[in-house]
């Protein structure tokens, strides 16, 4: 063995450890972020939890700049601790924000290795410290970041919206074929708390200013075949002359869509179950196929509803693209997809199959 070889393993103990290290003493975590402004002056909020006396608190931090990257750096002359946001859980962003080009405020968390792609991306409505503060956590406890991520979990486990992680939101950002849309939360007046407002479209790489409720978030849940683990909806109908309102539960569905030429033919066949019908059991054959006659309808008209607003703003947030460019390359070719959306005559219609309709029967 040579001179050679021993010094080198002699050196090899020294070569044990990571090139990007950080001790996490000498480092503030952020867990939420609020950014808010537009491009040349942007408002960036920190929240991150700061242990006194075995509690946990959190405290909030803003700056400004001319970027998110600015902005992060200016908070640095701030803070005790370095800010390191590689264990961000959720990104709210203003609504007046992402009117603009939304990955001009996102490029920055690209392009570091050790930040988390899979945080929660939101929209907000109103004032963003609102969103950061203690002041408006009544009934939640201190931990805001924790209380939004289970909330825009559970609005995605319901249906009640879609929720995009920031991995997702890039690669939606950019896509050709389908657009994005995103959670947004409001202050609710009465909690005091976040709470869901509805959806975001977006045309591009902008929003639109367009916000769906929460029932047409269902709607395009079911379009897109991308329901939650629940869909519930409740709707009137009429059994023996009275008026009732039953409320149904999303089983299953399945949809074929026709292109020809600029003629496009949504046909969804979808099973629900009944959850609630105050007027009794539903055995008979011939009024669970008026029952169904009627949801029927009621849900085609929503989706048409839905088409309609989808076109006007021209947000393709169904993903007809995808079928489009996949199979139809002279209509994709015609010209920017989001303006031949617009302009596609689309029809829709769905057929309800009552399922189940519960213990009682």
């Amino acid at each position: 063995m040579n001179k050679l070889t021993i010094c080198l393993m002699l050196c090899i103990p020294l070569l044990a450890g990571c090139w990007d290290q950080l001790s996490f003493r000498d480092l503030q975590v952020v867990t939420l972020i609020g950014i808010e402004g537009e491009k040349g002056d942007v408002t960036i909020h920190f929240s991150f939890p700061s242990h006194t006396d075995d509690q946990v608190e959190y405290l909030t931090a803003k700056a400004k700049g001319y970027s998110f990257a600015d902005a992060k750096n200016e908070i640095n002359v701030r803070t005790s601790e370095v800010i390191d946001i590689s264990q961000l859980e959720v990104l709210l962003i203003s609504e007046e924000t992402a009117g603009d080009n939304l990955y001009d405020s996102l490029d920055n968390l690209y392009r570091t290795p050790r930040n988390r792609l899979t945080s929660n991306v939101a929209l907000v409505q109103g004032d963003m410290e609102a969103f950061m503060t203690q002041n408006n956590t009544k009934g939640i406890g201190s931990n805001v970041p924790d209380f939004i991520t289970h909330l825009l979990k559970t609005s995605d486990e319901y249906s009640l919206s879609v929720n995009h992680d920031l991995q997702e939101v890039c690669t939606l950002l950019f896509a050709e074929d389908k657009d994005l849309a995103l959670p947004v939360l409001k202050i609710g007046e009465e909690s005091g708390h976040p709470e869901l407002a509805g959806t975001a479209l977006f045309k591009g790489k902008s929003a639109t200013g367009t916000m769906l409720t929460t029932s047409e978030s269902k709607i395009l849940a079911i379009m897109e075949q991308n329901t939650g683990k629940f869909l519930r909806g409740t709707y009137e109908v009429e059994v023996e002359g009275e008026e009732f309102f039953m409320t149904i539960e999303y089983v299953n569905g399945n949809k074929n869509w026709d292109i020809k030429g600029d003629q496009v033919n949504m046909s969804y066949d979808i099973e629900v179950e009944i959850e609630e019908f105050p007027h009794g059991a539903v055995l008979e054959k011939d009024r669970i196929q008026e029952i169904e006659k009627q949801l029927s309808e009621h849900i085609t008209a929503d989706m048409e509803n839905l088409l309609e607003i989808l076109q006007e703003t021209g947000s393709d947030a169904i993903g007809l693209g995808y079928e489009v460019r996949a199979f139809h390359q002279d209509l994709w070719k015609k010209g920017d997809w989001n303006e031949t959306f617009s302009e596609l005559d689309i029809k829709a219609d769905a057929n309800i199959t009552i399922k189940r309709t519960g213990i009682m029967n």
